[in-house]
């Protein structure tokens, strides 16, 4: 699904209006319309339902108006707070709060919070934000700031209309402060600001629905520039690879997992699990002589190579030749988890990816070998997917991680792009970037999957999908997806708190049921 920005979502607008000829009051009362459905779903299970609609000056303010009319329509018990005096408002919502009062529901226009109006939304069911919008450009003080902190402090459903009051729609940062929603029901097309962090938590469930302007505009105009989507089953329905028959092992790839040492031979065994339950015909692990035995107790599905190991229990670089023998008979390869993080290490992944010529994954400490040998991603002689946390992608860039933390989708797509490779900045919203400068964002995933080995996973399940013939870029935007669905169940099955990376790699097959069969 496409993601704008919000001076791109008033390009689409004008243009419906102005070129189209659809009235500005029309999808105004088809937005409201939308909210209205979604407030009705909660207050329909609970008898003596109220609500409580908060307006501002603006369109955000008209699509509240709406809100209130239909609503009472449906006999639920409405109260409008405008802030603002009667006269400030104008266009479109002016039209619809007309309508608003000669449908006998008469709104009261405040300058300060009233008694009446803090008792009205502690005891409502639903209160709608409907104060600020997408157009908000400073921050939010005075009479606003103290709304957005009642909405915050009542025990209602919080409903906001297109994104939550304070939350800047371009970033997702807040601006002073910002509503905390249950819902947010936004029109036409996600904004970027709710599907990064803090928006994103502050949005609740976000909903998009449709308000009537044609799918095609954003393609077409020249004023929507960004390149940036939401990843959903259906995309990556159509991107996982299929079974077929008559198949065999060898019609399903062959990947090889270069991970391990003796202090982290989980990490191996991992990202052989991962890359067994994508579907992959055949995994062979390359690692340490020493922890040979525990990947294979682990795994009992896994082909292994015993390579030379150093006194720290990782890979020597006398392992090159034997490596690279078995890098040339796979599809595709795993680099990095647990390989550990010394000079003869970093050696042997820089020769490694010198030489070798397959697709593949760069994970973890095959990530850190690049950034120490200070090697540009984009000399790597073929096409891979790096997949680094904040941390790492701060030792591959020199930014810091505040700055990453802070702009994830930027970042992503800029190294992205300079380097030639397709990026997966891990984080609780995670960013795939194109080489292309096109951008995926994926919000499936909890916090049930921040424990260490679930980028183990990750990494292989990518791998996996490549060696059976995806390409690199949908690979990692599949692997993403079914990856967040399976922490997802995951963490249903388990709670949150004692979800381990084995219980997300148990329930990919789980995920790609449901992604193929909903």
């Amino acid at each position: 699904m496409r993601v704008l920005l919000p001076e791109e979502m008033q390009a689409v607008d004008a243009y419906a209006i102005t070129k189209l000829g659809i009235p500005g009051a029309v999808l105004m009362e088809n937005a409201g319309a939308g909210v209205t459905e979604g407030v009705m779903d909660i207050v329909s299970v609970r008898p003596s339902a109220s609500a409580v609609v908060l307006c501002g000056p603006g369109n955000n303010g008209g699509d509240g108006f709406v809100v209130a009319r239909r609503l009472a329509r449906s006999g639920i018990s409405v109260r409008v707070y405008v802030l603002c005096s009667e006269s400030s408002i104008s266009g479109d919502a002016r039209v619809h709060l007309q309508w608003l009062m000669n449908s006998g529901i008469k709104p009261c226009f405040i300058s300060a919070i009233t008694p009446e109006m803090q008792a009205e939304v502690r005891r409502a069911t639903v209160v709608v934000d409907a104060l600020l919008g997408t157009g908000l450009r400073g921050e939010v003080t005075g009479l606003f700031a103290e709304s957005v902190e009642l909405i915050n402090q009542s025990n209602a459903v919080v409903v906001s209309v297109d994104i939550p009051s304070g939350v800047d729609a371009a970033t997702g940062k807040v601006l002073g402060t910002a509503v905390r929603a249950d819902i947010t029901i936004t029109f036409a097309y996600p904004k970027v600001g709710q599907l990064i962090h803090p928006g994103r938590e502050l949005c609740g469930h976000l909903e998009v629905v449709d308000i009537g302007i044609p799918n095609w505009i954003a393609s077409q105009l020249e004023d929507v520039k960004s390149d940036v989507y939401w990843i959903d089953r259906e995309t990556v329905s159509a991107l996982l690879p299929r079974r077929v028959q008559p198949s065999h092992k060898g019609t399903y790839g062959r990947l090889i997992v270069i991970a391990g040492s003796s202090g982290m031979p989980g990490a191996a065994s991992l990202a052989c699990t991962g890359a067994l339950r994508s579907g992959v015909g055949t995994v062979v692990a390359v690692v340490p002589r020493s922890i040979q035995p525990v990947v294979h107790a682990h795994n009992m599905e896994v082909m292994s190579t015993a390579a030379s190991e150093s006194g720290l229990g990782c890979l020597s670089e006398d392992a090159f030749d034997l490596i690279a023998d078995r890098l040339s008979s796979g599809d595709a390869y795993v680099l990095g988890p647990g390989l550990g993080r010394n000079g003869e290490v970093f050696q042997l992944v820089g020769r490694l990816l010198r030489e070798c010529e397959r697709p593949g994954v760069i994970d973890a400490d095959g990530l850190m070998a690049l950034a120490h040998l200070k090697v540009d991603p984009g000399s790597i002689g073929s096409s891979v997917v790096l997949t680094p946390h904040p941390g790492e992608m701060s030792a591959l860039t020199g930014l810091s991680i505040d700055a990453i933390v802070s702009d994830p989708l930027t970042t992503c797509r800029k190294y992205a792009m300079q380097w030639g490779q397709t990026v997966v900045l891990k984080g609780a919203t995670t960013v795939i970037g194109l080489p292309s400068g096109t951008a995926y964002i994926s919000t499936r995933g909890n916090a049930g999957m921040a424990t260490g080995g679930t980028g183990d996973v990750l990494a292989g399940l990518i791998g996996g999908f490549i060696a059976q013939g995806t390409e690199v870029s949908d690979a990692a935007i599949a692997g993403v997806y079914v990856h967040g669905i399976a922490g997802e169940l995951a963490s249903q099955a388990m709670g949150m708190a004692s979800v381990l990376a084995r219980d997300v790699a148990s329930c990919i097959s789980q995920a790609l049921m449901q992604i193929h069969d909903p």
